[in-house]
């Protein structure tokens, strides 16, 4: 098993902190898989109206790490760089699939920040299709405007696109494999990745959380538990 991430290749000291827990409870957690961080150039943009829900740099990420692990023999498990890992990730692939993503109770119901790929000729196939389908929204957005503003952002479009059109991607639940803010409430000891986001890097950033959640929310132990991987990470600081 492999878990790969992009980071942009520019100077970033905050987005640095994300990124050294992201290696470091990967590794913590999944002692026997390959972890791969891919830098990549900053994509070039040139603003358009669609910009706003478009996100074309979470695309190009994404198209950049369905790219490179096109090129594996092995089970891959891609997602952003603003995760955190709690648990040993490999059961997911306990069970035959070739492309796997994140759902919520929400109106952009697939997260792309987590995305489990098979090698199989099927798993290939599709993840091509998703480059290919990314490609096209990226280059055509007026063709995609209501899916856009529903689905929110490039990639997370074209992946929600596919698993509408096949059964056969498998769909992991966020509570337990991408816990994010429509999420929170469901946070057990059966959750095995975090995604670091609103109220969670609210905290992080020393700001108050955005949603106004109590110190009873599961935010506040999430929050402890990624200072301790940031100690970890970084003992001297």
């Amino acid at each position: 098993m492999k878990i790969c991430t992009i980071h942009f290749d520019e100077d970033r000291p905050y987005f640095e902190k994300l990124l050294k827990v992201w290696e470091h409870s990967a590794r913590l957690h999944n002692p026997k898989a390959d972890i791969h961080i891919l830098k990549v150039p900053k994509p070039k943009t040139v603003k358009r109206k669609s910009d706003e829900f478009l996100l074309y740099s979470s695309s190009y990420a994404a198209i950049r790490m369905a790219e490179w692990a096109l090129k594996q023999n092995e089970p891959v498990i891609m997602t952003d760089a603003d995760v955190m890992f709690l648990g040993d990730c490999s059961s997911a692939f306990g069970s035959p699939f070739d492309l796997g993503v994140t759902i919520r109770f929400a109106r952009a119901w697939v997260n792309a920040g987590v995305v489990f790929y098979q090698p199989t000729q099927s798993g290939k196939e599709k993840l091509k299709e998703f480059i290919s389908l990314t490609n096209e929204i990226l280059a055509f957005p007026e063709l995609y405007v209501e899916e856009i503003h529903k689905y929110l952002g490039g990639d997370q479009t074209a992946f929600t696109l596919l698993a509408k059109k096949y059964s056969s991607i498998k769909r992991f639940l966020c509570s337990e494999w991408n816990l994010e803010q429509n999420t929170w409430q469901y946070f057990s000891d059966k959750t095995k990745i975090v995604h670091v986001k609103c109220d969670l890097l609210d905290l992080i950033n020393g700001a108050p959380p955005r949603s106004g959640v109590g110190e009873d929310s599961p935010v506040y132990a999430l929050y402890e538990i990624w200072k301790s991987y940031y100690k970890e990470a970084y003992p001297d600081d």
